[in-house]
């Protein structure tokens, strides 16, 4: 075998076990980057989780303390726009809530209020024909909505006398 022939199998060699050795570094690396994103991926829904709880707190309490109040059931069923905005505007800074929404049975709305002033939030940012669904599984519901301001988070609960909680 010639000398020429020699040193053009070697280059070829040389070059195909440096095609491998790149392939194998660019395979290590794609799999370093997807566990790295993998982890990426689960440190920040924990992060929304605990933000989210803490945050959220305030407004499930609000949905907690609200569904079962005497008070509530009369004003459903009779509004007066004096005791919502005693009762229930206060609400909003306590609870560090942006809008509230009172339905009624019939899915109308009864009262709303919101520390926003955009009259998109003069109503629950969701489809008229859903609010009534919301509620058929159960007597509270929590979800996020998209807004123009950005996401929402919504929790919601049905309004029943302190005698029923059941």
């Amino acid at each position: 075998m010639k000398i020429q022939t020699r040193i053009a199998l070697l280059f070829v060699f040389c070059f195909a076990l440096l095609l491998g050795a790149l392939g194998a570094y660019y395979g290590a690396d794609m799999h370093r980057l997807a566990a790295l994103f993998a982890l990426e991926a689960v440190e920040t829904e924990g992060m929304f989780n605990r933000t989210e709880s803490l945050l959220g707190t305030t407004l499930a309490t609000f949905a907690n303390d609200y569904t079962y109040w005497d008070d509530m059931v009369s004003f459903v069923q009779a509004p007066d726009v004096q005791w919502a905005q005693t009762n229930l505007d206060a609400s909003l800074s306590t609870f560090k809530i942006t809008a509230l929404w009172v339905y009624g049975l019939d899915s109308k709305l009864v009262y709303s209020m919101d520390d926003t002033g955009e009259r998109s939030f003069r109503t629950l940012p969701v489809p008229e024909a859903a609010i009534g669904k919301i509620f058929e599984k159960s007597r509270f519901c929590h979800f996020f909505v998209a807004t123009p301001q950005g996401v929402m988070e919504i929790r919601g609960a049905t309004v029943h006398p302190s005698v029923d909680q059941a």
